[in-house]
């Protein structure tokens, strides 16, 4: 059999449109954003009982499709005291 060793790599995850589009409306309001990213933190540190690095674990952990875009300016950042996402400029 002449066939190729399939890779182990697990195909990343794909999301229902809803989960996009709830990225996409969060990103027209800057506190839906936040809103967003802190209950997806609540949901990792229920499964993971740790804080992430930075939210962009959200994404390789496959919780969110992509993260959403900050305001000019401005990037969303964990403050770990708060255990939260907070607005913080560049």
């Amino acid at each position: 059999c002449n066939r190729k060793p399939r890779k182990s790599t697990s195909p990343a995850p794909s999301f229902p449109p809803e989960a996009i589009q709830q990225v996409v409306e969060a990103e027209k309001n800057p506190q839906a954003a936040l809103h967003l990213l802190n209950e997806t933190l609540k949901d990792w540190v229920l499964r993971r009982n740790q804080l992430p690095q930075d939210a962009s674990e959200f994404v390789s952990a496959g919780m969110l499709p992509r993260l959403p875009v900050a305001p000019p300016g401005k990037r969303f950042a964990l403050d770990p005291q708060q255990k939260r996402f907070v607005l913080a400029d560049q």
